[in-house]
């Protein structure tokens, strides 16, 4: 027995050490993964839940950084149905089966998370756990929730959340947009008046402003998380067509895209067709340094906080890069389509520094032509000048191509009548 003990304490801290060394994943897989689950099994459930725990409150680690690993599916932490939620202030700021129900009110939203919430507030110290039928119609699952003590990000105090897993839920319904935090804010410039650089300028400056101002909310929140579903309705101001704000932190980590949920907790480090790593140069411009991506004639006269770059049109069918659609390159651009992004540093409530921003594409500016397939090509444009051709290329070419027969033409005509008069 001494020695089965002994080695047991030295399995834990060699467990320790690599979970230090190599992350989440490392101790998670040499622990358990949610696939192994039985969900009809409260003992499995409950150790699932207990061992993310140990996991996220391992030191060095951060919520942040475990979102990346809660959102993979197949990995230690979400297999189908089986997955992890965290929740602060009622609401969740991890959800690893839905991103849109991220930031809502899931004590509201979701009876059995209300019912965890307040088993926990009687008894913090170990797992809580609940049979309850999914919206599917599966009975006898189970439940689990512990309360976890870490990071939001690295370098900031702990904090509590709870961690939910085994709970699956279905989609949550559209909130009323007049029950949204911050949905009475009056927005100078909103999503859908914005048509240029200077309007567009406008647009982030604006809800840096409201940042800054709480939305009027009194008493502001403590977080800004909990005005991201406002920020992200389709019929608010804040969102309209292929307008929209985003958030990154100057190591090209995205946290907020208003668009589009599965691009946060990734990275920006993405390439266009003309070689200009897109996160860097944002992150360039934000601190007024050198820019270092080619010119797209897109910069207003004053081009500070501007970035130009090319991207993906969801408005245009053949503006794809197929090296990414085809190729499965997640390092380049999906698209060729010119746009035009303002930027400006934040920095947050909790001190940490970002970068907020929003972009268009100018009218007239899409590159999304049967012309230009040589630039979508898998292997991409040899001479980037080839990829600059504007929608009108082939007429320009045809106009020029007319007038140099005509001069021609003309000038043969003037030498015959020269002939015939000698």
């Amino acid at each position: 027995m001494k020695l089965i003990t002994v080695l047991l304490q030295r399995g834990f801290k060699f467990l320790f050490v690599l979970s230090l060394v190599g992350g989440f994943s490392v101790f998670a897989q040499a622990q358990t993964a949610a696939s192994d689950v039985n969900q009809t099994d409260m003992q499995s459930v409950a150790d699932f839940v207990q061992r993310a725990k140990e996991a996220m409150e391992t030191p060095g680690n951060s919520l942040s950084a475990f979102r990346k690993e809660a959102k993979k599916e197949g990995g230690p932490w979400k297999s189908g149905s089986t997955y992890l939620i965290a929740i602060r202030d009622n609401n969740a700021i991890i959800h690893s089966n839905d991103p849109e129900a991220e930031d809502r009110n899931l004590r509201e939203a979701v009876p059995e998370v209300g019912m965890l919430l307040d088993s926990l507030n009687s008894n913090a110290g170990t797992p809580q756990c609940l049979s309850y039928t999914d919206h599917e119609g599966v009975a006898g699952r189970y439940a689990c929730a512990v309360t976890v003590a870490l990071p939001l990000f690295l370098g900031l105090p702990a904090e509590s959340f709870v961690l939910i897993g085994g709970l699956h839920h279905g989609k949550l319904p559209e909130e009323d947009f007049s029950t949204l935090l911050g949905s009475d804010y009056l927005v100078e410039t909103e999503a859908s008046d914005v048509v240029d650089a200077e309007t567009l300028k406008s647009f982030v400056q604006g809800a840096l402003e409201a940042f800054r101002n709480g939305f009027n909310v009194t008493p502001p929140p403590q977080n800004l998380s909990e005005f991201r579903p406002l920020l992200r309705r389709a019929d608010g101001p804040w969102r309209h067509g292929d307008i929209y704000i985003f958030i990154m932190f100057d190591n090209n980590e995205v946290v907020f895209n208003a668009n589009d949920p599965s691009l946060e907790d990734t990275s920006l480090s993405i390439t266009d067709i003309n070689n200009c790593n897109v996160g860097e140069e944002i992150i360039r411009v934000a601190r007024d340094e050198d820019r270092q991506c080619p010119e797209l004639g897109l910069l207003p006269e004053d081009p500070r906080g501007f970035v130009e770059y090319r991207w993906d049109n969801p408005d245009d069918p053949n503006d794809d890069d197929l090296r990414f659609k085809e190729g499965g390159r997640k390092d380049l651009s999906p698209g060729i389509t010119p746009k035009l992004t303002y930027v400006e540093s934040y920095e947050t409530p909790r001190g940490i520094s970002a970068i907020v921003g929003a972009g268009v594409y100018p009218s007239g500016a899409s590159m999304g032509t049967e012309e230009d397939e040589e630039c979508t090509n898998n292997d991409g444009c040899a001479i980037v000048e080839s990829c600059n051709k504007p929608k009108n290329a082939l007429f320009n070419l045809f106009l020029i191509g007319f007038v140099l027969f005509a001069v021609v033409l003309w000038g043969s005509r003037v030498r015959n009548r020269k002939q015939q008069v000698a």
